[in-house]
């Protein structure tokens, strides 16, 4: 993610470009990228096996200590559940921006 207007020099292939009035996403070499429409969401295969959404608002402390303590996660690494999409999503994203300095 960038500011509007700044784009890195790199010689990747950039494959999709999702731009606002502030902030530019740029998506490079990945090699599978679907648009979908509202509908498709509840029926993609992978958004199927992902957790709750850290930024979606009606997540609550709760549901994050119900997953913890699941039988599917409860004997896990820590570290590793946070890197894990199918506990949290987005986490791993999160980590990763903050690990690199990209996040304050």
């Amino acid at each position: 993610m960038v500011d509007t207007g700044e784009e890195p020099q790199t010689t990747r292939v950039l494959r999709v470009k999702l731009q606002t009035a502030d902030k530019t996403i740029l998506l490079y070499s990945a090699s599978d990228i679907e648009m979908l429409r509202p509908e498709q969401l509840t029926t993609h295969p992978f958004l199927q096996r992902v957790g709750p959404d850290v930024l979606d608002p009606n997540l609550t402390p709760e549901v994050v200590k119900e997953r913890l303590l699941s039988p599917r996660f409860r004997n896990r690494q820590f570290a590793g559940l946070l890197l894990d999409q199918a506990f949290l999503a987005g986490l791993a994203i999160i980590c990763g921006w903050r690990s690199s300095g990209r996040l304050g």
